[in-house]
């Protein structure tokens, strides 16, 4: 009988194409065009992107016809993003191999990936988020985050600012932002204590919530410290809607990761004001723009579920690293 597409096992990867993706005027750009010659003599092909959106539009349409192929994303978090949901729309989550080599203005996926799934020939099944239609392969953030990301983007352009700098500087000028949301928040397959609960559902008014599958954002912002990206769940943080004074006494926490504990608990100065959950789903409204991966989408409410195992992740190769 002969096997469907999802049936078939994983190519070795010697068989494959393999296809690096670069965005010419991002900072992969800039470093690519110092190896555009060593990546060449690789025999391996190349394309460079044109737009917003052409990656993942350039992925779909490759791997509809060729499943197999090995896809390598030159760039940041929102790189990741657009690879990761041109396999899912291609449908090839089964049999493509994925790989992510950091050259962007943020790298938080891959600093997770770096830590933590880092043998070279290794497969690594991968979790991906499915957030109102659309693909996160690191952390879908809303509410006061979003205005961070917005701010540290319009920081980031001046000269002499790094990624995380920008990202403080951006926290610093979204505190005079401030805008909670109030809400009603349904959460599925919720574990707890190694049982898994159907359903959970909870009210509030909240000002940040972060749906992560890797661990950081913000240029090292350390929100989730122990999510895993092949574990099934998404690791959910809802942080009240406190007084500003007593948000800016948290931020070290949430940089440092020291608000969770390596078990799971929360923190003592943490268990007011935050709420921690790690689960397969997650809706609610009241929102007006959520971020994926970098990307800011307007939007009134939000559908979250993790697709476990979703893509095949493979760490790059030495002579890849720019």
């Amino acid at each position: 009988m002969e096997l469907t597409e999802k049936e078939k096992p994983v190519a070795d990867a010697k068989e494959r194409r393999t296809v690096h993706i670069i965005n010419p005027v991002s900072g992969s750009g800039r470093k690519f065009k110092k190896n555009r010659r060593r990546l060449s003599e690789l025999g391996d092909d190349i394309y460079l992107t044109k737009r917003v959106s052409d990656c993942e539009e350039f992925v779909a349409e490759l791997l509809a016809k060729d499943p197999y192929a090995h896809i390598v994303a030159h760039g940041g978090d929102g790189t990741m993003g657009e690879a990761v949901g041109g396999i899912m729309a291609s449908g090839a989550g089964a049999t493509a191999l994925f790989t992510g080599v950091p050259s962007g203005s943020g790298n938080d996926f891959m600093h997770y990936m770096r830590d933590e799934k880092n043998e070279v020939g290794k497969v690594y099944p991968t979790d991906v988020i499915k957030a109102n239609g659309k693909f996160s392969v690191n952390v879908v953030n809303i509410g006061f985050d979003c205005t961070v990301v917005s701010e540290a983007e319009r920081i980031r352009k001046a000269p002499a600012i790094g990624n995380s700098f920008s990202y403080i500087l951006g926290v610093v000028s979204a505190l005079s932002k401030k805008e909670a949301f109030k809400t009603d928040v349904t959460f599925r397959g919720v574990l707890s204590d190694g049982v898994e609960k159907e359903e959970e559902t909870l009210s509030g008014s909240f000002l940040l919530a972060a749906i992560a599958n890797g661990r950081y954002y913000g240029g090292g912002f350390k929100v989730a410290p122990i999510a895993d990206s092949s574990d099934g769940y998404v690791d959910v943080i809802l942080v009240d809607d406190i007084a500003i004074p007593k948000f800016a006494t948290l931020i070290s926490d949430f940089r440092r990761g020291t608000h969770i504990g390596s078990d799971g608990t929360v923190k003592e100065k943490f268990r007011k004001v935050m709420i921690y959950r790690r689960c397969r789903g997650i809706s609610f409204g009241g929102i007006k723009k959520i971020c994926y991966d970098g990307e800011i989408i307007d939007g009134g409410s939000i559908d979250a579920e993790v697709i476990p195992n979703a893509v095949n992740y493979t760490p790059p190769r030495e002579e890849w690293l720019l």
